[in-house]
């Protein structure tokens, strides 16, 4: 991969005098690409909280529903976990929060994340944290989640590395009824307060309207949107690695942001700025190291360029466009199927094909862990269909081929099937249970695994990755 936007910041680590005293030209060019993919997840943020029936921060959000084909302000969402959505703002006051009184066996996930996207810590039953209170608060220099010299009560300080920030928090749904209704009535249970601050600040409140008023100015270009996103809230969340402050900052400045305004420099094509940063972020994952090859053309994106990104700001980017929110590895995996990440699937022949996806078994997960299969259309959202149905999973009424289920009360572990076929082709009837239905008319699809709380197998080596084969589509 051609690395365009590091070219600017490899001078600056140099100290050359052309990167420290005068910026003109390429090298305006290439910080204008820098910022761009620096910023971009801020665009994303715009888009989560212009979900949101009012623009409050510190406010629990609950979804009323599990995520349905019409949900479109997350790409790649789960449908397995309810959600709950926390806009938080630790300018003037820490936050209080409590996590309720889930049951011991399933899984749910507190994730905190920077205003860029970094999921720099989880509050998560996989890691045994319990039901009770717990304090946020801004710490840039002890990121992440404290358990020593914990005071008033509280189970553990969050240690926020931003002062303003999200969480999107996950419970494990069993069934879309009374199930669905007990979990939310437990993320309805979840409280906020705040609390006078360990750690005084001179940030202003987090003005969650910005985001409205540069997404929706129709007069502005999505680069100037980012850019302009960028130069307003970048003063005050500062990047999560503390060594490239300096010279993040340093580009901003070179790139036209000052004063949280953003000015585009002379000489500059923005236009071509995005592209180049766009370029930069989809290429990531070719450079070796960077995905990594499960298993029959299984590939996930490497531990250390998915949920808490660090310097990989390219890898930040591409994320915010394809799966924005993602958690770190250690919660949960993402295994995407292809050669090449983010090229998704497509029928030859159109609908008369489909798709065998072959498990060779059970998925192996820690206590409360669970998997599914998801499909997602061209634009990375749910494929409507008539069974309302989206991912099949642990939870599904799955068969074997003798028509036994797979999640039975018997405790046989052995090969099953779902069918990925187009939503206008429905299977006979033996395949009803384990058909995953793919947009209308065979157009391109993306399927995801997921695993949340995955054991050592699924990514050692021991766990057999499924198969997927492309056969005629199945009608009789």
């Amino acid at each position: 991969m051609k690395a365009q936007t590091l070219i600017f910041v490899a001078e600056l680590l140099l100290g050359t005098a052309a990167a420290t005293q005068q910026c003109l030209g390429e090298c305006q060019q290439s910080a204008l690409a820098f910022a761009y993919q620096y910023g971009y997840p801020l665009y994303a943020y715009g888009l989560l909280a212009h979900g949101l029936p009012t623009g409050e921060a510190n406010k629990v959000f609950v979804s009323p529903i599990l995520l349905t084909a019409a949900s479109t302000s997350v790409v790649r969402p789960n449908v397995d976990t309810l959600y709950a959505l926390i806009l938080y703002d630790l300018s003037k006051a820490d936050l209080e929060f409590t996590v309720p009184d889930v049951d011991s066996d399933r899984f749910w996930v507190f994730p905190f994340y920077d205003l860029y996207g970094n999921n720099f810590a989880s509050i998560c039953s996989i890691y045994g944290y319990k039901p009770g209170k717990y304090l946020l608060r801004p710490a840039q220099d002890d990121v992440g989640v404290q358990t020593q010299d914990i005071a008033d009560g509280y189970l553990a300080y969050v240690n926020s590395p931003t002062p303003y920030g999200f969480s999107i928090v996950r419970i494990l749904v069993r069934d879309g009824s009374t199930d669905l209704e007990y979990v939310r009535e437990l993320e309805n249970n979840i409280t906020l307060a705040s609390v006078k601050g360990t750690r005084g600040t001179n940030i202003p409140a987090f003005d969650l309207d910005l985001f409205a008023s540069v997404i929706h100015n129709s007069s502005l270009s999505n680069a100037e949107q980012v850019l302009q996103l960028t130069a307003a809230f970048a003063p005050y969340n500062l990047p999560e690695v503390q060594s490239d402050q300096s010279w993040v900052n340093r580009t901003l400045e070179h790139a036209g942001i000052r004063g949280q305004t953003f000015t585009q420099p002379k000489g500059t094509n923005l236009t071509a700025a995005a592209t180049t940063a766009n370029a930069s972020s989809n290429n990531f994952f070719l450079i070796a190291g960077m995905s990594i090859n499960l298993g029959h053309n299984w590939t996930q994106v490497a531990p250390q360029a998915i949920g808490d990104y660090g310097s990989y700001y390219n890898a930040r980017q591409a994320i915010a466009m394809q799966a924005y929110a993602a958690l770190t590895a250690d919660i949960a995996i993402y295994p995407s199927y292809g050669a090449e990440l983010g090229l998704g699937l497509t029928f030859p022949q159109g609908p008369k094909q489909a798709y065998l996806v072959t498990f060779s078994g059970k998925p192996v997960l820690e206590p409360t862990g669970f998997w599914s299969l998801t499909v997602y259309n061209a634009d990375l959202y749910l494929v409507p269909n008539e069974l309302n149905r989206y991912a099949l999973n642990d939870r599904s009424n799955l068969t074997y081929p003798d028509g036994c289920l797979v999640y039975g009360n018997a405790s046989s572990n052995g090969e099953f099937q779902i069918l990925l076929q187009s939503s206008d082709v429905p299977p006979p009837k033996n395949w009803t249970n384990n058909w995953l239905p793919t947009p209308a008319g065979g157009g391109r699809f993306y399927d995801n695994l997921r695993f949340y709380g995955a054991a050592p197998a699924i990514t050692n080596g021991s766990y057999v990755y499924p198969t997927v084969t492309l056969i005629d589509a199945i009608t009789t």
